[in-house]
């Protein structure tokens, strides 16, 4: 399934800014970014940093009294991973399940599968709608 685990929302939150920043982030600045919309206590931060360094998601560098935090996967490398792990857990593996869920309800519009349609036909190098 996924090299990495679920992240929880408020993982995914500390996540985001990290990615923001293309790493090199200190606790400090996460913890200013942060806590205008979440109220969190530095503690509190701290604790979903570890929790991320555990779990894999992030490697810290200490320099002197500081920590530096550096993603180990990307944004997109995470989206895919959970994507296909959404995907072989919910829909068995099948893109045909999937996307027979989505379209079950009318959810797509005939512009989105037009579009979907041309980005299916562009990645297995088809050339016929």
């Amino acid at each position: 399934m996924s090299l990495f685990p679920q992240m929880s929302e408020s993982e995914l939150l500390v996540m985001e800014i990290v990615w923001r920043a293309n790493g090199n982030i200190t606790s400090a600045q996460i913890i200013e970014q942060l806590e205008p919309d979440t109220g969190w206590k530095p503690s509190t931060v701290w604790t979903f940093l570890g929790r991320l360094v555990d779990k894999g998601f992030l490697r810290a560098e200490r320099s002197g009294k500081r920590s530096f935090y550096f993603p180990n996967l990307s944004k997109e490398e995470y989206r895919q991973a959970q994507t296909k792990a959404f995907l072989q857990t919910v829909h068995g593996g099948s893109v045909k399940s999937f996307f027979a869920a989505l379209s079950g309800d009318n959810e797509l519009n005939a512009e989105e599968l037009e579009e979907l349609k041309t980005w299916l036909l562009r990645e297995t190098g088809g050339d016929k709608p």
